[in-house]
């Protein structure tokens, strides 16, 4: 039984590249080229983290003081980008009007909260409360108010 050797890895490479797609990247189907190497160069990964957290720290039911602020914010920065014509649309939040089916949700503002760790006893039960947390003004936004469960 003759065995062969296998091919050299010059001749493998030369056929991997041959046979291979091109390797060039593709024009973007949709945008001229010009068009798209000017957004990659606009386009900022770290400046939409920054946004993306500053909104993401809002309380933001609808209605609310919260809200309110991010939506000013994103119309601010819609501005500074460049854009003439923008325009926070205000809609009622009053729990009486009706959208569709769903009846409107009144805003919540939480100037204040408090969070009690409770510890079960022997029994299972629930003891006495423990280490209590107060919020108050801007963190008291993000706190949550548990009742007995």
């Amino acid at each position: 039984m003759v065995r062969r050797s296998p091919p050299p890895l010059a001749a493998l490479t030369l056929l991997m590249l041959v046979s291979a797609p091109s390797l060039r990247a593709e024009a973007p189907p949709l945008l001229p080229l010009a068009s798209a190497r000017a957004l990659a160069d606009e386009i900022s990964g770290e400046l939409a983290k920054r946004n993306l957290e500053l909104i993401a720290r809002q309380h933001r039911m609808r209605g609310s003081r919260g809200f309110a602020e991010a939506a000013g914010f994103v119309a601010a920065e819609l501005r500074r980008y460049g854009l003439a014509e923008v325009e926070v649309v205000e809609i009622p939040a009053d729990g009486e009007t009706f959208y569709g089916t769903q009846r409107s949700r009144r805003p919540w503002d939480a100037d204040f909260a408090e969070l009690w760790e409770m510890r079960r006893n022997e029994s299972g039960r629930r003891g006495a409360a423990v280490d209590p947390c107060s919020s108050v003004g801007e963190l008291g936004r993000g706190a949550a108010v548990a009742g007995a469960g």
